[in-house]
């Protein structure tokens, strides 16, 4: 690790930069190095920020520090970021995040055995349950201040894409009305709102070997629909129908025909956001290293799994 003041490089400069303003900045100096780097594939993680791990003097770290990536601004919201994640925290399924400094978060540090999951391990049950339980905590919070919709946001995401003449595949434009229909259909049946996740990337959930559950990550977060928090989820993690139906069981305490089929499309919806998402990063994005477009080619296909099941319409109708 390195100590302030030995800084090389631009990135390394913001990073002492923030760090000289921690109100605990006296006495033995703070030292930090890069926690993980950022890739999409096979992962999501570590993409809008970079991440960085900050000790104090010859102790171990103690705090996970995210600093936007410059490309990342427009899409990110550092105050209301950690504003959901206070909410989290306190319902006690989520690292604290204890200073907003300029546009960076600095949490509680989780160190090993904590691990972020991969998706073998949603096989089990029980990480099944200790998920949607962290999930439903979240939802029965106060509000978060600030609300999340699907519908803008892949609305926005598809203005973008049209003014910046970014090509699409064959079928994307297929792809964004089906998303819009799904929003629009679900918008007039009526929804509730409460505090969400709205994040079902599997990396960004942490596990402990004792059977803690963490979950990280609250850019998206926000008051929305909690059968799109289910959603994300339920794509992610669930192969086959009845896993989706066990995992409506898991969320409802009994199965639900109606939630089953909000899920699974918002589900659908949310992939179509992301893969629109990914598409533009990879034109806005100096990271060439970053494989955006095969990610966005990856949500794009399990999009079309739902999208073309011979139920989709009568799913459409039964939301």
């Amino acid at each position: 690790m390195k100590t302030v003041g030995e800084a090389e490089g631009k990135l390394e400069t913001r990073v002492e930069a923030i760090l000289r303003q921690l109100p605990d900045g006296e006495g033995e100096p703070y030292r930090y190095a890069p926690a993980l780097g950022g890739v999409v594939s096979p992962i999501h993680r570590g993409v809008a920020t970079t991440a960085w791990l900050v000790a104090k003097g010859d102790a171990p770290p103690h705090l996970f520090l995210k600093l936007p990536e410059p490309e990342m601004a427009s899409f990110l919201d550092p105050t209301g970021d950690f504003a959901a994640a206070r909410v989290a925290a306190e319902a006690g399924v989520s690292p604290a995040p204890r200073y907003l400094i300029d546009d960076a978060i600095l949490f509680d540090y989780l160190p090993a055995p904590f691990a972020w999951a991969r998706l073998h391990q949603f096989l089990d049950p029980t990480v099944r349950a200790r998920l949607i339980a962290a999930k439903r905590a979240i939802q029965a919070a106060p509000s978060m201040s600030r609300k999340r919709e699907l519908g803008p946001r892949l609305a926005a995401f598809a203005g973008k894409i049209e003014t910046l003449g970014i090509a699409l595949p064959p079928d994307g434009w297929w792809l964004i009305r089906q998303g819009a229909g799904i929003t629009e259909a679900i918008a007039s049946a009526g929804q509730d709102v409460c505090p969400c996740h709205l994040d079902g990337v599997s990396s960004n959930v942490m596990l402990h070997p004792d059977g803690r559950l963490q979950l990280v990550d609250f850019d998206l977060a926000g008051d929305a629909d909690p059968h799109w928090d289910l959603g994300t989820v339920m794509a992610e993690i669930c192969q086959f129908e009845d896993e989706e139906a066990a995992l409506v069981e898991l969320f409802l305490g009994g199965y639900d025909r109606r939630v089953h089929h909000r899920a699974r499309l918002l589900g659908a919806a949310d992939d179509i956001a992301w893969g629109l998402w990914g598409y533009l990063l990879a034109r806005l994005s100096p990271r060439s290293h970053v494989e955006f477009v095969k990610y966005a080619e990856w949500r794009f296909l399990r999009a079309r799994m739902v999208l073309h099941d011979p139920r989709f319409e009568a799913m459409l109708r039964h939301v």
